[in-house]
């Protein structure tokens, strides 16, 4: 089982990068990236049982959008907050209405956007 989770995350995260590329004018593929220092500070616990718990920073006021992607890709939950001011953010989320599995938690702000994996397990 954990070899099996080990191999969907893999495929997962080739998924999310390959739905990140952008062509230049050589026609070479670059990954999008932001800077290389994580806006988000923590995702815990990890394995998330029923409730969890994201930490991340913010320069300036901002609206926040939280969404939780399965491994196909598909939108589970979404959480949007609307100004919230700057600093450190601790955001508990209730995961009680997700199926055991991986899944990724994108933040996006008016800043930056920012990705982690996450595993429910109960």
């Amino acid at each position: 089982m954990k070899n099996l989770i080990i191999l969907l995350t893999m495929l997962s995260t080739l998924i999310f990068c390959f739905q990140n590329l952008k062509a230049n004018q050589n026609n070479f593929y670059l990954l999008e990236t932001q800077s290389l220092q994580s806006n988000i500070t923590s995702i815990f616990p990890n394995p998330v049982n029923l409730k969890g718990t994201i930490n991340f920073s913010l320069q300036a006021k901002s609206d926040v959008n939280i969404e939780f992607f399965d491994i196909s890709g598909k939108i589970v939950k979404r959480i949007l907050l609307r100004g919230l001011s700057p600093g450190t953010q601790q955001i508990i989320f209730d995961s009680t209405d997700m199926k055991d599995g991986v899944y990724f938690c994108k933040i996006s702000t008016n800043e930056w956007v920012e990705a982690k994996r996450i595993v429910i397990r109960r």
